[in-house]
C-alpha cells in the first residue's frame, strides 16, 4: 500500500505542531491562574506594591510593638496604599485586611506619589504590664493586658486627659495616660487630641436634691435640682459620699447617696479642699426614728406642733440649757425635738441656748432665733418620788421600759380600768405609771379608761 504524504508538509510533522499548540494553550491557562490569585505578583502590576521577602508581619500599626493582624507567604504581592510619616512603614492591603509592614521585609517597586499615611497618636507601654479597661477609670472592667513595649493607637481621651481611648487586640478600651508613652513622651497629652468619652455625671434619684456650697449637710444650700437630672461631676470626696458637680446655678455638692454615677469609675479627683471657705448654713439635724413629733416646748408635756417623716433634714437653730432638745427650723415652723432622736451634723458650738417661748437676737454670725409659744398637750403626771419605772402593763409585774426621775412631766392619755395607774407617754414609749407615786395638773376627768 503506498504511502500516504500531506501535500509539502509531513504527516508527522503536522502532528507535531498541533502539540506544540495544546501545551502553548495549556501552559498560558496556568499562567493566568497564577497571576490572578489574590495577592500573587503578575506583570500587569502598574501601582506601587510590595513583595514579601519571606514570612512577613501585617501589623495594626506602624511599629514592632503593635499586635499582628495576619502574616504575608514568601513572594507574596500587596498594594501599597500609603507611607507612615518616617518612612520606615508601608501602609499595604492584604487578603486578610489593611496593615503595616516594615519597609526592610518587602522590596517595593512604583513608589514614587505614594502619600504619607498618618494613623495619629501612638501610646507605648511603659509599665511591666498595663490593663486594658472597658472605661476610663480604675474600677472599670479589664478587657485584657498589654505587656511592656507594646504600642496601640490612640482614639481619645476622657475629659481630663487622665485616661486615653486605645484600639486593642481586645478591642477599643481605655489605659491610664501616666502609665504609657505618648509619642514618645510620657503622660503628655497632645493638643487636640479628641474628647471620645463621655464625662462621668449624676443622675438625681430624689424628687429634689439639695445642691450644698460643700460636702456636708452644714453647708449653705445654694439651689435644688430635680430627679433625673444629669449634673456633670467635677470632684469628690475621698470615701465618695458627697459628689462636686456643676449646675445651672454653680458648681456645688451633692450628697452621693441620692445620685447614680455613670462613667465615673472612682477617677474623679479629690476636691474636697476646694470648699475650704465655702459658706455654712448651720449645724444640721437628721431625723433618726421613723417619724418624730416636733413640739412647741422642749418636753413630751408640750402639744406637737406636726410630725416630720425619719430622714429629713432640719437646721439645728437652737438648744435647751442641758442640750437634750433642739430647736429646729422646720417645714412646719420652728419647733424642738428630743437630742435622742436627731442626729447632728456639723458644729453646735455656736447654737444659742433657748429658752421656750424666748426670742434670741441676732449676732455677728447669725440671724435672730425664736421659740414657739409653749403650750401643755393636755393633763399631765408629775414624778413626785426619786425614780418611777415606767411599765408595759398598769401591774408592778410588768417590764419596766425605763426609769424617769423626780419632776418629770408626763403626758396623761388614759388610765386603768382599776384607776390605779396612769397611761402616759415617754421618751422610752408609751407606758404605766402607778398614780401613788405622782401628782397631776390639768383637767383629767375625760382621760379615758384604756384596757
Amino acid at each position: 500500500m503506498p504511502r500516504v504524504k500531506a501535500r509539502g508538509v509531513p504527516f508527522f510533522s503536522i502532528m507535531l505542531v498541533a502539540a506544540l499548540l495544546v501545551l502553548t494553550v495549556t501552559a498560558a491557562g496556568t499562567a493566568s491562574a497564577v497571576e490572578t490569585q489574590p495577592g500573587r505578583a503578575h506583570t500587569s502590576q502598574t501601582g506601587p506594591y510590595a513583595t514579601s521577602s519571606g514570612a512577613v508581619n501585617v501589623r495594626t500599626g506602624p511599629g514592632t510593638g503593635f499586635a499582628i493582624a495576619g502574616v504575608l507567604s514568601t513572594g507574596e504581592v500587596v498594594p501599597i496604599l500609603g507611607v507612615s510619616p518616617d518612612g520606615a512603614w508601608w501602609y499595604i492591603a492584604a487578603t486578610f485586611g489593611e496593615g503595616w509592614v516594615s519597609h526592610i521585609s518587602v522590596t517595593a517597586a512604583n513608589t514614587s506619589g505614594v502619600p504619607v499615611h498618618d494613623p495619629g497618636p501612638t501610646a507605648t507601654v511603659a509599665s511591666g504590664a498595663l490593663n486594658v479597661r472597658s472605661g476610663p477609670g480604675p474600677f472599670a472592667g479589664v478587657l485584657g493586658q498589654l505587656r511592656q513595649g507594646a504600642q496601640a493607637l490612640v482614639l481619645g481621651q476622657n475629659p481630663d486627659g487622665s485616661w486615653l481611648q486605645i484600639r486593642s487586640p481586645f478591642g477599643v478600651g481605655w489605659v491610664s495616660a501616666p502609665l504609657v508613652m505618648l509619642n514618645g513622651t510620657p503622660g503628655v497629652i497632645q493638643d487636640g487630641l479628641p474628647v471620645t468619652g463621655e464625662g462621668a455625671y449624676a443622675v438625681v434619684m430624689a424628687t429634689y436634691l439639695n445642691v450644698r456650697s460643700g460636702p456636708g449637710e452644714n453647708y449653705a444650700v445654694l439651689g435644688a435640682v430635680g430627679g433625673r437630672d444629669e449634673l456633670p461631676i467635677v470632684g469628690r470626696t475621698a470615701d465618695n459620699s458627697w459628689y462636686q458637680v456643676q449646675t445651672s446655678f454653680g458648681t456645688g455638692w451633692v450628697y452621693g447617696a441620692y445620685v447614680i454615677t455613670r462613667n465615673e469609675f472612682g477617677a474623679a479627683p479629690i476636691t474636697t479642699e476646694s470648699a475650704q471657705g465655702a459658706p455654712v448654713a448651720g449645724p444640721v439635724g437628721i431625723i433618726n426614728t421613723g417619724a418624730l413629733n416636733i413640739r412647741s416646748g422642749p418636753g413630751i408635756q408640750y402639744s406637737s406642733i406636726g410630725v416630720l417623716p425619719g430622714g429629713t433634714e432640719t437646721r439645728i437653730i437652737g438648744r435647751t440649757r442641758d442640750w437634750s432638745w433642739w430647736l429646729l427650723e422646720t417645714p412646719l415652723g420652728n419647733g424642738w425635738a428630743n437630742g435622742i432622736y436627731v442626729i447632728v451634723r456639723g458644729s453646735t458650738g455656736g447654737v444659742p441656748y433657748v429658752a421656750p417661748g424666748a426670742a434670741v437676737p441676732p449676732s455677728d454670725e447669725g440671724t435672730a432665733v425664736e421659740s414657739p409659744e409653749p403650750a401643755l398637750a393636755g393633763p399631765l403626771a408629775i414624778v413626785n418620788t426619786g425614780a418611777l419605772n415606767i411599765r408595759s402593763g398598769p401591774n408592778g409585774t410588768f417590764e419596766s421600759l425605763g426609769s424617769v426621775y423626780a419632776g418629770a412631766k408626763l403626758p396623761i392619755i388614759g388610765q386603768s380600768p382599776d384607776r390605779g395607774w396612769w397611761f402616759v407617754q415617754s421618751s422610752f414609749g408609751n407606758g404605766w405609771i402607778s398614780k401613788a407615786f405622782a401628782y397631776t395638773t390639768g383637767n383629767t376627768s375625760g382621760v379615758p379608761v384604756v384596757n
